[in-house]
């Protein structure tokens, strides 16, 4: 008769394990979000003591968890992992505004990869702010808030290094060649103006830190001339181990400059001294260029008028001997080239000049986006770009079922990797977009990134780069009609 009584105790000592282990993964799913809330406000870098006592304790209450040790066990791990992060989140609210300006800087610093291009200064920067904290961990306040401006000092410089070593190390690389072979012996001038540019580089970049890309041009000024001692040393060297002489150096730019003025049609006369017979030759060439300049108009103003006659020509043709075949033929063939005319006139017609040129190259034609900008080193749609792209996939609409490509360009500032995959990932984006909104297909459009080995003008200026940074999209009509 004592069964029905005994019979709610056996089922509560079943149950009770139950309800711990539930207990216990609520308080593993708070201790977890408490964590995250931790990690969201940096206390890693702010608290760093607590927070990683607080991850252990953590860590410690999963594994015990998971090898099915008491749930009280577990439970205080999780209090102790609680306690930690609730600690270290208030120490985040004391050190938050002291170090505010030390973390601006190290996410600037993290921005320019310091930890990739000037590791031993990063690695200084975060151990030093490690250090701080703790103190600050232990009360020490007041001697954290006189370390902060250090700290935001270490982390300026870690940054400024970090851009120095990814936008000049091709300088500082040649000038490094060029003085193991005695450069400060053999171009002692040009050295100097090459650690001249090398510095105003420098101070381009530092006045940059946010837009790099401004400091282009000195950057490329400073690559040049380094290139420049580069070979000048490599003269003398060659000179100095008696591996040539100074006669076959001076015949070799003689020579040089011959098979210019040769392929201008003109002559180097080298019985005079040098500066007089280049001043001469360099004057000369100045009147052939603008000859040749007005010839090339003239040329092109009967080209325009030849082709004029032949259109006309063709037209009296048709007119007069075309019959049957052959007559339908000749009209399915002009009236194929009008639709294309008015194809391409209806493309170009989309675009402002500050928002693309349309060109047509053979049986293609390219859109140049001269209005896509992207930021920086990003391969994110610029988001004024939306209205720019649409009227891309107009211009895609008026040739249906063309073939598709984009390319992304770069100019030649910075290394030739990190130049590849932003072109690459600049396409990438441009062609997803695309497909999006016109609803294409695998297969129907491709994208493909060149860097900077496909320029249109010349990386040494400014304006140069800014054409050659460019996305191109090219179409391919599916039928290629005569004369497009």
């Amino acid at each position: 008769m004592t069964f029905p009584t005994r019979l709610p105790a056996l089922l509560l000592l079943f149950l009770l394990p139950l309800l711990a282990t539930a207990q216990s993964a609520d308080r593993l799913a708070a201790v977890t979000a408490l964590r995250e809330q931790a990690e969201a406000a940096n206390a890693l870098q702010l608290a760093p003591q607590g927070y990683q006592q607080g991850v252990q304790a953590l860590e410690r209450a999963r594994r015990d968890a998971a090898d099915g040790r008491p749930a009280g066990r577990v439970n205080a791990a999780l209090d102790e992992a609680r306690g930690h992060f609730q600690a270290a989140l208030a120490h985040v609210d004391v050190a938050g505004p002291i170090f505010a300006g030390v973390l601006a800087e190290r996410g600037h610093a993290q921005e320019a990869q310091a930890f990739r291009f000037a590791g031993d200064r990063w690695m200084a920067a975060e151990r030093q702010f490690a250090d701080t904290a703790r103190r600050l961990e232990r009360g020490d306040l007041e001697r954290a808030r006189s370390e902060a401006p250090a700290l935001r000092a270490a982390y300026r410089d870690a940054e400024l290094a970090a851009l120095e070593g990814n936008y000049l190390s091709g300088a500082r690389r040649l000038l490094a060649e060029a003085e193991q072979l005695r450069a400060s012996t053999h171009a002692p001038r040009t050295l100097a103006r090459a650690r001249e540019l090398l510095q105003q580089a420098e101070m381009a970049l530092d006045q940059n830190r946010r837009q790099p890309e401004a400091a282009a041009g000195p950057i490329q000024d400073a690559t040049d001339e380094a290139g420049h001692v580069l070979q000048i040393a490599r003269i003398g060297e060659s000179v100095r181990r008696r591996e040539r002489t100074l006669e076959d150096v001076i015949l070799e730019l003689e020579a040089g400059i011959a098979r210019v003025a040769g392929a201008a049609g003109l002559s180097a006369d080298f019985s005079r001294p040098h500066r007089e017979a280049t001043t001469a030759l360099a004057a000369e060439m100045a009147a052939f260029s603008a000859a040749a300049g007005r010839d090339r108009a003239d040329l092109a103003d009967r080209n325009r008028l030849v082709a004029s006659l032949e259109d006309e020509i063709g037209e009296l043709q048709d007119r007069i001997g075309a019959t049957g075949a052959e007559r339908d033929q000749l009209m399915m063939t002009l009236q194929a080239q009008a639709r294309v005319r008015e194809q391409f006139g209806q493309v170009e017609a989309l675009f402002s000049p500050g928002e693309a040129r349309v060109l047509r190259e053979g049986d293609r034609l390219i859109i140049r986006l001269t209005g896509l900008t992207f930021r920086s080193g990003s391969s994110e749609l610029p988001r004024d770009g939306a209205q720019l792209l649409n009227k891309v996939q107009q211009a895609i609409q008026v040739f249906p079922g063309a073939g598709l490509e984009i390319e992304g360009h770069t100019d030649a500032t910075g290394s030739d990797a990190v130049n590849q995959r932003l072109s690459e990932e600049r396409a990438l984006a441009v062609s997803r977009h695309l497909a999006e909104q016109l609803r294409l297909g695998p297969g129907q459009i491709r994208a493909s990134g060149y860097g900077p080995s496909r320029p249109v003008a010349n990386n040494a200026t400014e304006a140069g780069r800014a054409q050659n940074r460019r996305i191109d999209v090219i179409i391919t009509p599916r039928l290629r009609e005569p004369g497009f």
